[in-house]
């Protein structure tokens, strides 16, 4: 298994998950694939907790990658038979300089309907160089905390199950697997 913690980790998912090397007009600064969380530690119905080491990242990758752990959190629960997307960012200061160390990802699962739901999604840094806290020993505390909203949708002819369902239960696996040891319990 790979140790994404490690200083030399790479900062994304291996070529399980390539799109082909296509830039897809994104900015040169959007990791590929664009897949922007290195593990995922736990699950279970009030949210998830997914780690992702950045280097030298501007704050919108941070942003995106609470939305990808937010998202993921949905199709764990329905057993991965419906799409989730990011509807709306409520809230989002964006600070000043660059994500630079290993950041925990927490998605707490406020509530919802049947068509979207709502997230509190706190960074929180695990290493000196990240601004404004962590360092060694320091109880982390949120670096940006996110309000996000969720939509969901069953599978259609814009969003086809036969390649998203399998790609993201994979990318769970996968997710699960990277992290030193993962707590996950399963959706009802």
């Amino acid at each position: 298994m790979k140790d994404v913690f490690s200083d030399k980790a790479a900062s994304c998912p291996g070529e399980a998950f390539s799109h082909g090397g296509a830039r897809d007009g994104l900015p040169a600064d959007v990791p590929r694939p664009f897949v922007l969380l290195d593990a995922v530690s736990g699950a279970d119905a009030e949210g998830l907790t997914a780690w992702r080491r950045f280097d030298a990242a501007p704050f919108w990758q941070g942003m995106e990658a609470a939305a990808q752990a937010a998202a993921l959190h949905q199709r764990f629960l329905s057993g991965f038979s419906r799409h989730a997307f990011l509807l709306s960012v409520d809230e989002c200061p964006l600070p000043e300089g660059l994500l630079c160390d290993r950041v925990e990802i927490r998605a707490a699962l406020l509530g919802g309907s049947l068509s979207a739901v709502a997230y509190r999604v706190d960074l929180m840094p695990h290493g000196p160089a990240f601004p404004g806290g962590g360092g060694a020993g320091a109880v982390p505390s949120a670096a940006l905390t996110l309000f996000l909203s969720i939509g969901l949708t069953p599978y259609d002819a814009t969003f086809k199950r036969d390649a998203l369902e399998s790609r993201y239960r994979r990318l769970f696996q996968w997710l699960t697997r990277n992290a030193p040891s993962a707590t996950v319990s399963t959706a009802g």
